[in-house]
């Protein structure tokens, strides 16, 4: 379940496209996790752009306490990106609490420079790695993968994201469009698939059914496919500096 949620969290996060951005801005989003017809946990995902340029956008996922009671989950992903002389830094910070699986690593991540490092703590590990110019941490990928979504520009191609340390291969598809239903009413949204190309990578949960709405593009629900069966995802709120954002036709 832990590697299911690494990935999933992940690609929500990156999918949750806002209006126009700005200076001095907070969104949040809310998601409803179902498994079974049973509503197991709930996630949370906001940016924060600040008035110094700097911007922070992190997602927590966190079961009810019912479930929590037979396997609690309370992780936390972040994504601080800061100028400095070489260029934006990425910081990517992850805190996972699942069962008893625990994680707490970073990665400090220069596109510009390719210059990576990645800390473990529990493994009390630190290394330094050169990466391709082009590649980018994966949260960072993904929210101007949504922003190609947002212009309607093409998102579809080969793309190479770095995740604990590690280049990762992943293919972005873009296919068919539907009506759906949704929190917010029936609402046409765009199908949108990521197929993993690294072994390591959505290795044994995987996305799948994900659906993009096409008036405003968000993520409006997400299948995943687990060892536990289908876990769904469903996008309950979304407000921007405390504004609801309307979303439905």
């Amino acid at each position: 379940m832990r590697e299911g949620i690494n990935g999933f969290v992940i690609f929500l996060l990156a999918l949750a496209v806002p209006p126009a951005a700005r200076a001095g801005r907070l969104e949040v989003m809310t998601y409803d996790i179902s498994w079974l017809g049973m509503t197991v946990g709930g996630m949370t995902v906001q940016e924060e752009r600040r008035d110094d340029g700097a911007i922070l956008r992190a997602i927590r996922v966190r079961s009810r306490p019912w479930v929590g009671t037979l396997y609690h989950v309370d992780s936390t992903v972040r994504c601080l990106i800061e100028p400095t002389p070489e260029g934006p830094r990425h910081t990517v910070s992850k805190v996972l609490a699942e069962g008893d699986f625990v994680q707490n690593d970073t990665l400090l991540l220069w596109p510009a420079t390719g210059t990576c490092i990645w800390s473990n703590a529990v493994a009390q590990t630190c290394t330094t790695s050169s990466v391709p110019a082009s590649a980018q941490d994966a949260v960072s990928f993904f929210f101007d993968l949504r922003d190609a979504l947002s212009r309607g520009s093409g998102a579809s191609g080969d793309y190479r994201l770095i995740m604990d340390g590690a280049a990762h291969a992943l293919e972005i598809k873009t296919g068919a469009s539907k009506k759906i239903k949704t929190a917010f009413g029936k609402t046409d949204a765009t199908a949108v698939s990521a197929v993993s190309k690294s072994p390591t990578l959505f290795a044994r949960n995987k996305p799948k059914d994900i659906w993009v709405a096409k008036a405003r593009p968000a993520v409006l629900a997400v299948d995943m496919s687990t060892a536990l069966g289908t876990v769904h995802a469903t996008l309950q709120s979304w407000t921007v500096d405390g504004a609801e954002v309307k979303i439905g036709d």
